[in-house]
């Protein structure tokens, strides 16, 4: 007999938007989806649902509920990724797994309880496996899709429903469960069907009569009279492209031309998949050496085989090959989706080109290395100095460190467009001890204040051994530049560490 599994995640989109924005568990959120012309509550979460928020109030509802909401726009692209990666998963229980979006996992268990000792110590294993990531599920095992479905979402879980008891376990549960649409469970419930087992002694002919024929086969599906397959989820694989020679060769002209058709093949399948890449590897088979991988990193995404064919040739030109070869493969370890971005009316380069600052980023990395050619990025520390750091601008440290600025620095007062790597100590003339500057010398040349606003206090913890206790002043000065002064609170002496121009 055919058993079915159904996880259900009601909270997927909300507890993955809390680990990605670092809340804590007890902060309420909720995601907005946007309805007619208002933004409306689209899912929220326990803490919110206690404090009066309900799916459907729109967002200035919410936050009269609630002042203290979180809210933030539901994103459907990363909540079927996240789905994706969980099918994906759960294929450690079964091989057949469908995805059904936003929120449920459909699992065909047909024959696996033997692997696992019994369905409920399979079914625990979903949902304990779920909640190891750090997500709340539902579950429960019957004999169809849509009993299971049913009991997952409006029974009592975890549930295993014993075979030939699925129409039992259905009765008393609301006709939305068979996975109606909202008007079908409207009508019923205009109708005073407020139960499967009250559908189920009601005529079909009725049924199909009022409420068309989409009723019925959900009923029949739920129960085990119509039929329905599952469409087990395959991960996509990623691009490659390989090519074999008669035999094994040494000839430049050769390993060009069979790279061109590699390139051809592989950003095909690039673009027939929307995809770009970061990272290509190009590895040669030898017959009598190991085989030779060239490794490409690119600072933007792209799928132009022009562009990719003058950085591996240049990687090829400074690694000779120590042997000759027999086969060559393109592949990558990682891909990112790319839109289709049509090239501008008067367009003198090849459309889709990289942008120019990308190309020449990428060619300057593969040839000098890509430690030689970086970028700052923020860093949550409150001291100047230590605010930043220096990373590189391709390969798997960008895509690694991206985003890992902290938030906090982007609420942070303003900050000087240039800040000198050491500070540098200048006479200063003030009004009053603690006070703004009102004159101080530059360069050679005297510089009179004439706006001033601050301090900004900044100090470093106690575990540094060098305790930093600074008052910093942004100061306008008659000439109409501006300059980021602060005075050491610790010997009174004033320094310039930046200015904004």
């Amino acid at each position: 007999m055919k058993r079915a599994m159904c996880l259900y995640m009601p909270l997927l989109a909300v507890e993955h938007q809390m680990r990605r924005d670092s809340l804590p568990p007890h902060e309420p959120i909720a995601l907005l989806e946007r309805w007619n012309s208002s933004m409306r509550v689209w899912r929220c979460n326990t803490a919110a649902v206690r404090a009066g928020v309900r799916i459907g109030m729109s967002a200035t509802e919410a936050r009269a509920v609630l002042p203290a909401l979180h809210v933030t726009p539901h994103r459907c692209e990363e909540d079927r990724q996240i789905l994706e990666t969980l099918a994906d998963w759960a294929n450690c229980l079964s091989p057949i797994v469908q995805p059904e979006p936003p929120d449920v996992l459909l699992v065909d268990v047909t024959g696996c309880e033997r692997l696992f000792r019994g369905e409920s110590n399979l079914l625990r294993l979903g949902i304990e496996g779920l909640a190891a990531k750090g997500i709340s599920a539902r579950g429960a095992i019957a004999d169809t899709l849509g009993a299971a479905w049913a009991v997952a979402h409006a029974g009592s879980t975890p549930t295993v429903v014993p075979p030939g008891e699925a129409t039992a376990a259905l009765a008393p549960l609301p006709p939305w469960a068979l996975r109606l649409s909202r008007s079908d469970a409207a009508a019923l419930d205009a109708v005073g069907v407020r139960k499967i087992e009250t559908l189920l002694h009601l005529p079909r002919s009725s049924i199909l009569t009022r409420l068309g024929p989409e009723v019925l086969r959900r009923l029949d599906q739920a129960i085990g009279g119509g039929p329905e397959w599952l469409e087990p989820y395959r991960p996509p694989v990623e691009p490659v492209s390989r090519i074999r020679f008669p035999g094994a060769t040494d000839r430049v002209e050769v390993i060009h031309e069979a790279l061109d058709r590699l390139l051809a093949f592989f950003c095909e399948q690039l673009v027939q998949r929307r995809l770009g890449v970061r990272h290509v590897l190009w590895t040669l088979y030898h017959e009598q050496a190991v085989p030779t991988t060239l490794e490409v990193h690119l600072s933007a995404a792209t799928r132009m085989a022009k562009h990719l064919r003058s950085l591996l040739l240049a990687r090829l030109d400074a690694s000779p090959l120590a042997a000759p070869t027999f086969a060559m493969m393109l592949w990558t370890r990682a891909t990112e989706r790319m839109g289709d971005a049509q090239a501008s009316l008067f367009e003198f380069g090849e459309a889709g080109d990289v942008e120019p600052v990308a190309g020449l980023l990428d060619r300057l990395s593969n040839r000098l290395g890509a430690e030689a050619v970086v970028r700052p990025e923020p860093v949550d520390d409150h001291q100047p100095e230590r605010a930043y750091r220096y990373v590189p601008v391709v390969g798997e440290q960008r895509a690694a460190r991206a985003g890992s600025a902290s938030a906090a620095t982007e609420t942070l007062p303003r900050r000087p467009l240039r800040l000198l790597n050491q500070p540098i100590g200048v006479p200063v003339m003030a009004l009053v001890p603690d006070g703004p500057p009102t004159w101080f010398r530059w360069q050679g040349s005297e510089q009179t204040v004439t706006h001033a606003t601050g301090p900004e206090r900044i100090e470093t913890g106690w575990w540094r051994a060098d305790d930093i206790q600074r008052d910093y002043f942004v100061v306008s000065c008659r000439t109409g530049q501006e300059f980021w002064l602060f005075r050491d609170r610790q010997t009174g002496r004033w320094f310039v560490h930046g200015s904004f121009d």
